[in-house]
């Protein structure tokens, strides 16, 4: 005896085995988040509350895996931003060198050492503009952790 799926959105004829009532397990499934749609968006929001810290790993993980598999995709999306923001990359390109050459000398305004950032509050492009931005404490060094709070 031939029977239809009872989802919806399928209308394949099966043969009927004992109370069966969909043509496969991927149509019950299908079937039970299109009817519990919000039951499991609530118990997945209440993982994530009660998760913080692992859910940060697994974002962590996910994020250096997919850069690892997809590097010409990272390089493109780095290059996209490159050309979008040209006069904030052209800043710190200057900054750094003049950094090197020791020319201006910037500040810690975080108490850890190690992993030090240039932070950036304006994005000046000349030389004696970032010299007067150095001088007025708007460029100055940061640890990776605070140098992502900020942002």
């Amino acid at each position: 005896m031939k029977r239809e799926c009872k989802n919806p959105k399928c209308n394949n004829e099966f043969i009927k085995r004992g109370n069966q009532k969909y043509c496969n397990k991927v149509c019950l499934n299908k079937h039970y988040y299109i009817k519990n749609k919000q039951k499991v968006i609530d118990a997945s929001n209440k993982w994530c509350i009660n998760n913080k810290e692992r859910r940060k790993e697994i974002n962590k993980k996910s994020c250096k895996n997919w850069r690892n598999r997809n590097k010409k995709q990272f390089s493109n999306l780095v290059m996209k931003n490159y050309y979008k923001n040209k006069d904030r990359w052209a800043s710190r390109k200057e900054t750094l060198k003049l950094s090197k050459l020791r020319v201006i000398v910037l500040k810690n305004k975080c108490p850890h050492i190690n992993k030090l950032e240039i932070h950036h509050e304006i994005y000046p492009i000349k030389k004696n503009e970032i010299i007067q931005a150095v001088k007025d404490n708007k460029i100055y060094y940061l640890c990776k952790n605070c140098h992502r709070k900020l942002l």
